[in-house]
């Protein structure tokens, strides 16, 4: 199962439907709040998550708690923040995926196989 933490539905949609039509199962959640309250009973192989989330949960806290919490699951970057803040996000997890909205299909599907070996 792969979550998916967006809050653009079109964006969501997009995703949701590219990866579907590659055989994953997706879970769309609107903020890190909604996620956080799924957490105990699902068990996620990848987490792709936004940045710019609405609410008290940003995408660099769900980032963070999620490397406490289940530091075994490979999280993406799917994001149209900005250039310095994706750098900086780039520095304190190096080993993070980062994909820059808009994306290729292709780009969105390669990261996400390779996430999941």
């Amino acid at each position: 199962m792969i979550a998916l933490i967006e809050d653009t539905p079109t964006v969501a949609q997009l995703i949701t439907f590219i990866l579907e039509k590659q055989g994953y199962h997706i879970q769309h959640f609107l903020d890190g709040a909604a996620f956080f309250g799924t957490i105990q009973d699902t068990a996620y192989n990848l987490v792709l998550v936004d940045l710019n989330l609405p609410g008290n949960v940003t995408g660099l806290q769900v980032i963070m708690s999620l490397r406490e919490m289940m530091p075994h699951v490979p999280i993406i970057i799917v994001s149209g923040a900005s250039k310095s803040l994706l750098a900086s996000v780039h520095t304190l997890y190096p080993t993070l995926v980062i994909i820059r909205k808009p994306f290729k299909t292709r780009e969105l599907i390669q990261e996400v196989v390779a996430a999941l070996r």
